[in-house]
């Protein structure tokens, strides 16, 4: 069934139910409006969501003492005449960027939604993204670049060969795990991208 053109509050009273809805448009009235345009049969899942912009905000002055803390620490023991501050910084820049914090800024994604089933992170959607989504596979990224450029020096760091041993074992079932968890995310998002080819 198609959706008439004139749908005013006036002549519908679903839509003057969804205009005057104290504090915004309910789900039992979205769920009336569709099944009554449509004939159809919907059900309402009580859902939820943490949103990712208050969520900082609440967050922010703990941010900034942190912030500030770690830049008087760096100065007074002359961190940043070190290439290891510097690279810090620049994976920290590279996090913010792979992280896609700039979509989630700009849509006002939520920072992670509950289900049926409990908490979803990963946004079943193309063009859909949850910050939680973003800080785990910028995580994974920045871990699987890490154990990357310590696998050649980390083991030989220890004395013991045992120490070696383990350090070696550690990294190779660190790689694996990470990678496992980017394609299961990519599991989830690739559907959606064959659909909008």
């Amino acid at each position: 069934k198609k959706f008439p053109s004139d749908l005013h509050a006036k002549t519908d009273p679903a839509v003057a139910n969804i205009q005057n809805a104290p504090g915004g448009v309910s789900q039992s009235v979205v769920k009336r409006f569709v099944n009554v345009r449509l004939g159809s049969n919907f059900k309402v899942r009580r859902t939820g969501a943490i949103l990712f912009k208050p969520f900082l905000f609440q967050a922010l002055p703990v941010a900034l003492i942190a912030v500030i803390f770690f830049v008087g620490v760096a100065v007074r023991l002359r961190w940043y005449s070190r290439h290891m501050f510097w690279f810090g910084v620049m994976s920290l820049v590279y996090a913010f960027g792979t992280s896609g914090a700039y979509f989630v800024f700009l849509h006002d994604s939520p920072l992670l939604v509950f289900s049926e089933n409990g908490p979803v992170y990963v946004a079943s959607g193309a063009r859909d993204m949850y910050a939680a989504e973003g800080i785990l596979a910028a995580t994974c990224y920045l871990s699987i670049a890490g154990a990357l450029i310590l696998a050649p020096s980390l083991p030989s760091a220890f004395e013991k060969k045992t120490h070696r041993s383990v350090a070696s074992a550690a990294l190779l079932v660190l790689l694996p795990f990470l990678g496992s968890r980017l394609y299961n995310m990519f599991l989830i998002k690739y559907p959606y991208h064959l659909a909008y080819q």
